[in-house]
C-alpha cells in the first residue's frame, strides 16, 4: 500500500510546484572547480567572484553562469529557466552567460572570452593568458585568508524520487522506441486493461488522411509522460489513468495535444486543424496541455475528475466521490498495472526498485552563501543555486 506521504512526494518532484531557491554547492577554489559540482539533469545558476588585479589594485568581479542541463525535462526547464530574473536580483550581477551545452563544455577560457567587456584591463586590452595567472595566484591569496568547508565537495541530493528510488512505484524499464515496438502494438497495449504501455505521444500527419508517428510510449504512467514532452513541439497522444485496485478499478483513456511553450500560433493553428481527422483509438475523453503551466500531474487529475467522480457517484456516496481520484489510489492502481505486466519487463514477480546511490541531503543557507562570495576578501568565490524541486 501507498502512503500519503508518497504520493505528496511524487506529485512534488513530478508537478513541478512552486519552489524556493537552494544553494547546493559552493566553493572557494577555481571556478572549474565550480563547473564540475554543475548537474546536467537541472537547471542552476552559479554566482561567480573573480579575484582580480594586485596591490592597490585588488578588485573582485562578479559574474552568473546560467546552467540549462541538457538533460533536464522540457516542461521543468520551462519552469526553472522562467526564475532567471529573480535569481539575478537576489545576486546583485547583471554579466554573465546561458550555457546548454552540459558542464563538460564549460571552462575559465570561455567564461572569459564570452565576457571580455567584464574583463578588459584597465589599459583596455584584453590578455587571457595574464588574466588566468593573475586569477590562480588571487585565488591562492584568497584560500590562505578562509579555510575551505570541509563538505564543499559532498554530493548533493536534491530530494526528488525518481525510477529506481527505494519505495518508488516508477519502475526503471525501457521504453517503447528502445523495445522496438510499433505504433499499433502500442496502441494494442493501452487499449488493455493491464496492458505494458499506458501511455503513447505521436506527431500528428503532415496531412489529412496521413498517419500519425510515433514519437515515444513506456509504463510509468503520468509522472513519466509529463517529463517526456518537449517545449518546442506539439503532440497527440493517449494515456490511460486507472485509480483503486481490484473490483474497484476504474479505467479510463483520455486522449491529448501537447502544446509546447515555444511553439508559435501559426504550428498550433495547423495542428487543431488536423486534430479532427485522425484518431487513435476510442477514448472518453480529450484533454489539452497548453504549455508547461497545464503539463502537470496535479492539473491533469483535476481536469479528469469529473469523468471518474460520475462513475464513483453511482457505485457508491456522493461524499466519498472525491476519493476516487486521489493520487493515492492513482498510484494503487499504476503499481497494479505494473505487478500485471512485470512479465513483459522480464521483471521478478515481486519487483523491488534497485537502490538508488547513496547520497546526502546537502544544502547550504543562500543569504549566507552570497555574503561570502561578496565578501572583499576570502570568503567564497563560487556558488550553485537553484530552484527547490
Amino acid at each position: 500500500t501507498v502512503s500519503v506521504l508518497y504520493c505528496i512526494l511524487y506529485l512534488k518532484a513530478y508537478c513541478i510546484m512552486p519552489g524556493k531557491l537552494i544553494c547546493s554547492a559552493r566553493g572557494s577554489g577555481g571556478v572549474e572547480d565550480g563547473f564540475q559540482r554543475l548537474d546536467d539533469g537541472v537547471v542552476q545558476f552559479m554566482l561567480i567572484k573573480f579575484p582580480v588585479g594586485s596591490g592597490t589594485f585588488k578588485r573582485n568581479k562578479f559574474v552568473y553562469v546560467h546552467h540549462i542541463g541538457p538533460h533536464c525535462p522540457a516542461v521543468k526547464r520551462g519552469k526553472w529557466n522562467a526564475e532567471l530574473d529573480n535569481v539575478l536580483k537576489r545576486f546583485q550581477v547583471s554579466a554573465g552567460l546561458a550555457h546548454s551545452d552540459g558542464k563538460a563544455g564549460l571552462s575559465f577560457d570561455l567564461l572569459v572570452n564570452k565576457l571580455q567587456k567584464v574583463f578588459v584591463a584597465d589599459n583596455g586590452t584584453f590578455d587571457l593568458a595574464a588574466l588566468r595567472d593573475e586569477y590562480n595566484k588571487r585565488l591562492e591569496e584568497e584560500k590562505a585568508k578562509m579555510e575551505k568547508d570541509a563538505d564543499d565537495n559532498d554530493e548533493v541530493d536534491n530530494g526528488s524520487m525518481a525510477p529506481g528510488s527505494p519505495g518508488s512505484p516508477l519502475r526503471v524499464r525501457k521504453m517503447a522506441t528502445d523495445l522496438g515496438a510499433t505504433l499499433p502494438m502500442v496502441l494494442k497495449a493501452i487499449a488493455e486493461e493491464m496492458g505494458p504501455f499506458n501511455w503513447v505521444t505521436v506527431l500528428p500527419p503532415k496531412a489529412p488522411g496521413g498517419e500519425p508517428q510515433l514519437v515515444q510510449a513506456g509504463s510509468n504512467g503520468l509522472f513519466e509522460l509529463m517529463d517526456t514532452l518537449e517545449e518546442d513541439k506539439i503532440l497527440f497522444g493517449v494515456v490511460r489513468v486507472g485509480f483503486g485496485t481490484g473490483r474497484f478499478r476504474r479505467t479510463k483513456r483520455i486522449a491529448f495535444q501537447w502544446n509546447g511553450d515555444a511553439v508559435g500560433a501559426v504550428a498550433k493553428g495547423k495542428a487543431n486543424a488536423l486534430r479532427d481527422s485522425f484518431s487513435l483509438m476510442p477514448t472518453n475523453a480529450i484533454v489539452t496541455f497548453n504549455g508547461s503551466e497545464d503539463a502537470t500531474v496535479e492539473s491533469f487529475l483535476r481536469n479528469v475528475e469529473k469523468w471518474f467522480v460520475v462513475d464513483h457517484i453511482n457505485m457508491q456516496s456522493t461524499k466519498d466521490a472525491p476519493k476516487a481520484v486521489s493520487a493515492e489510489e492513482y498510484v494503487k492502481a499504476l503499481e497494479e498495472e505494473q505487478k500485471a505486466n512485470s512479465a513483459f519487463y522480464n521483471e521478478p514477480e515481486e519487483y523491488q526498485s534497485p537502490p538508488a546511490s547513496p547520497t546526502r541531503n546537502r544544502t547550504y543557507d543562500v543569504e549566507e552563501t552570497i555574503k561570502l562570495i561578496r565578501a572583499d576578501e576570502g570568503g567564497l568565490t563560487w556558488g550553485i543555486f537553484q530552484i527547490e524541486a
